[in-house]
């Protein structure tokens, strides 16, 4: 009996260990909890180029405004004046809010702050 418990918890705290261990492979090496949120501001420059936009960051309780520079690729979905978009159609002055914080980003969503078209309605929040 005492053989068969001392092997029943030997495989119980082998399993944790190749539990634990494959946990760690995949999570990788370089790798860390994404973080949460997003950067809001008015974009200040889009360089397609790079792929980056410069967006201004308002400082809080009257701290200074900052200026980020956010990474896009191939993979960010963009998401302008209410419509699936581009970077190209990402252009100063826009209000715009980026996430994740840190990275590059998957999602920009980038409006012009111009009144909606005839017919068209403003969605309410409650809905």
């Amino acid at each position: 009996m005492r053989t068969s418990l001392k092997t029943l918890v030997m495989m119980v705290a082998m399993l944790g260990l190749v539990g634990y261990a494959l946990a760690e492979e995949q999570a990788g090496e370089g790798d860390k909890p994404k973080a949460r949120g997003g950067v809001m501001g008015v974009v200040q420059s889009v360089d397609s180029t790079a792929k980056t936009i410069v967006v201004t960051v308002k400082g809080k309780e009257g701290a200074a405004d900052t200026q980020v520079t956010v990474t896009t690729d191939e993979n960010t979905k963009f998401k302008v004046n209410g419509k699936e978009g581009t970077l190209a159609e990402v252009q100063a002055g826009m209000k715009v809010k980026v996430s994740p914080k840190d990275g590059v980003a998957k999602m920009v969503t980038a409006n012009s702050g111009e009144p909606k078209k005839d017919g068209e309605k403003k969605k309410d929040k409650a809905e």
